[in-house]
Formats: structure tokens, sequence, C-alpha cells
């Protein structure tokens, strides 16, 4: 069978491993807004079937592994492999407490006759047992598997317990008994926007969708007024310019940061270019490593070049300089320009579109890791201690813009900060990786 990613006339696709079109149906919303802006197209394995004009997947896929991580990882390699394209493979389950964990990796099998009969047999194991004692947990590992490439993985979780009968038309599999902490409903009885907000699939998925943006990392873009480059232009030119293993670490989670939040204001309805902050994160410092630049604006060390306006930080500007004379696009270079503590007290150099917001909250929340507002200013403070009085200053700027992100998306600061620290979380491996490897580093 030819790789259907390698035949010329097709967009990219990304692959689901199932052929669950529930499944399918209930990923789709959560994925859109990566692979809307990246041009690439969602399959499940019977649509795969149908383009590949096969009849079938021609994917043998056996679920015969002990842990959810496994399962995931079995039906991403094996789909990416047989298909040659880009895969996105998860296992779901339910584990209750009362039960040791069962049904566990074996839930959608459990009884051996389908939903109806999994959901009455659960029931019935756990006649007579009380209230406190009847807590559930779903689990779901995604992995995301190029095809001789990485593999990046994720874990999603969603509490509660199980109920006493079946409440509740929507969703499928247990989720008419799994009374969700986060709803205080059944997952039955939620509309699928609420269960979307919550659910364990949703979580694992949020997790990995910014990492699209690598994964189909070779396009670059026409913008407003100039190029938007994508990730490989942007990496590339980083390490070209000298970029340490730190810097680049921290441009590459920013920029996920950036795409994670830009994803969250696309579904409340804000008009956010996720292509622009993904640039934008991955290209934000790179005014550090101009020749000359030692923490101060040194104009004569690689050339005359304006000193930056007041309200500029001069690493920004260097960095807004660096953009404008590739011909990146206004917006990004103004992004990049503005991302500096200095723009927040400034009226005329202050971040003012989502983008520039965006970028100046996600540089502020990470370093090598996701570390917070708090520990990322008391880090700055320890090591720019002149700059101790602007840091204090922008402190309550800073938290506003973070409330304000939150407010935008529709969460609270909380659920903002565990939705931005997930995107880190995810586990690389390398192409030689195998499912063994992701079972023993993947915790389910």
């Amino acid at each position: 069978m030819i790789p259907l990613f390698s035949r010329p006339g097709l967009e990219p696709v990304l692959a689901l491993a199932t052929s669950n079109p529930n499944k399918v149906r209930e990923m789709a919303p959560v994925l859109r807004p990566a692979l809307h802006p990246l041009g690439v197209d969602l399959r499940g394995l019977a649509d795969l079937a149908v383009l590949s004009g096969e009849g079938h997947s021609a994917v043998e896929i056996a679920e015969d592994r002990a842990t959810f991580a496994g399962n995931a990882a079995v039906k991403a390699f094996a789909t990416a492999r047989g298909l040659g394209l880009v895969t996105l493979g998860e296992d779901s389950g339910l584990s209750v407490d009362a039960l040791g964990g069962e049904p566990g990796v074996r839930s959608a099998r459990w009884s051996g006759k389908g939903t109806g009969e999994n959901n009455r047999l659960l029931l019935e194991k756990l006649a007579g047992v009380p209230e406190p004692e009847r807590r559930a947990c779903f689990t779901t590992v995604a992995v995301l598997k190029v095809p001789a490439g990485p593999a990046y993985v994720s874990v999603g979780r969603a509490h509660g317990m199980i109920g006493h009968e079946p409440r509740g038309e929507h969703g499928f599999g247990y989720d008419p008994v799994f009374v969700s902490r986060d709803l205080g409903c059944t997952f039955g009885e939620a509309p699928e926007h609420e269960k979307l907000r919550v659910s364990h699939r949703s979580k694992a998925l949020r997790a990995l969708r910014a990492y699209l943006f690598e994964v189909f990392a070779h396009k670059d873009w026409d913008g407003v007024s100039g190029m938007i480059p994508g990730y490989e232009w942007c990496t590339g030119a980083a390490a070209g310019a000298g970029a340490p293993a730190g810097l680049m670490e921290h441009q590459t989670k920013a920029s996920r940061l950036c795409r994670e939040m830009a994803f969250l204001l696309v579904e409340a309805g804000y008009d956010v270019d996720v292509r622009l902050v993904s640039a934008a994160g991955l290209l934000h410092d790179i005014g550090r490593l101009v020749p000359g630049l030692r923490g101060e604006h040194d104009p004569n060390a690689a050339g005359v070049r304006p000193p930056p306006p007041p309200g500029v930080t001069p690493h920004a500007w260097l960095s807004g300089l660096w953009a404008s004379q590739r011909g990146l696009d206004e917006r990004l270079v103004r992004a990049v320009t503005v991302h500096g503590l200095d723009s927040l007290l400034s009226d005329d150099h202050g971040p003012s579109s989502w983008e520039e917001r965006v970028l100046m909250l996600a540089d502020k929340l990470v370093e090598r890791d996701f570390v917070g507002l708090e520990a990322r200013l008391e880090s700055l403070a320890r090591r720019y201690p002149d700059s101790g009085s602007l840091i204090a200053s922008c402190r309550s700027r800073l938290c506003q813009l973070e409330e304000n992100v939150a407010g935008a998306a529709g969460i609270s600061i909380d659920e903002l900060r565990r939705d931005l620290a997930s995107c880190l979380d995810v586990v690389e491996f390398p192409a030689a990786a195998g499912v063994e490897d992701v079972e023993k580093a993947i915790a389910g």
C-alpha cells in the first residue's frame, strides 16, 4: 500500500487510530483550532479506508497491552507505520476504586456484550456500595506519532463517582453512570460542549494539540504585511544565530503556551492568529543573540542601531529589528518588540492585540518548565537585581493580564494554569523508541 501522506494532490492528514465514530466526533472539535490554521485534514480509520481505495484500513492493531499507555502506543505506532501518516492514537478507560481499578484497560470489552451490558455489570458489582466508596476515574493516554520520527505522549484524567443508575442520553460508553466531579452530573446528562471542557479525552488532546505545529513544521505563510514563518524556519533561524540550549528551550515552551492560549481564545470566539503567536513565541528573545548585546543596549557593538524608545526593553527592541529586517509580518514584529516588562508600563508600547498579550503572558509563565507568574517574577528579580522596581511595578498588571485571558476563555485562572502546565507535561520520545519505552515512562 502506498503511504497516503506521500500521494500527490492530497492535503496533509492527521490520522486518528480509531474506527469508533463516537471518538472521532468527540476529538475533532478539540483538535480543530490547531488543524484549521495548519490546513491539515483529520481522518479516522474508516475514512482512511475509503480514501485509500482498499475498503479496509490495512492496519493490524492488537490492543493486548496491560496499560492505557501501551494500547495507545500500539495504535499510534502501527497506524503511522502502516499508512505513512502522522497519527494520533489514544486509549481510555474507567477505573473504580471499590473494584480494585476495574474495568481499567478492559473497559470497552469488560462484559463481552457491549456498552449496555458493561454498565449493567458495573452497577451490579457496586450494588450496596456506599457513595464514599464509589470513587472512579476516567483516564486517557494519547500518543502523537510521526512516521520514522518522534512520539509525543500526554495523559488526561477526569475524576468522579459511579451513580446508582444510568442518567442522560448524551455521550457513550460509561458516560451515563459516571458522575463528574467537575460538572456535578453524569457525562451522559452533560451537553457535549460541557463534557469537552472537563473530560479525560479532552484534557489529553489539549495537552498535545500545540505540538501539531511542530509535527507539521514545514510550512510558512503569507501574512498581512510579510511572512509568518513556521516552526521549522523559526527554530532554524534561532539555531543559526547561535541560540544556546536554554534559550531554545525557553522559546519553544513559550511558543507552546502561546498556541494553547490562542486555541482557548479561538474556541471562545475571539479572532487570534495562532500561526503568528506560534512564530512570535519562537523568536521573541532572538535579540539576545545580536552580537554585542550584554544586558544593556549597545548601539556600537554590531553597527549603529537606533536606541530603543522609552517603554521598550532593549533585547525585545533588537528582536523586533531582527524580525523587521527579514521581512516578517509587522504584527509579529510588534509582538516581539513589546513583550518585555517595560512595555507593560508604556502608553505607546503596551501590548494591545490578543497576540501581543498572549506572548507577554506566556513569556512570564515559563522558564525551562511552567513555573507560573510569581515564581517567574522572583527568578527575574534574582537575575536582574537592578530591575527590582520595574518587576514590582509590573506584578499587578501581569496578574490582571492573566485574569483577562482566563476570563476571555471562559475559565478560571486555576483552570488556565492547569491547562497550560499540562502542555509542558507532554513526554517526547525519540524515533527509535518503541511501545515498551512508552509503557515504562508513562503512568496509566
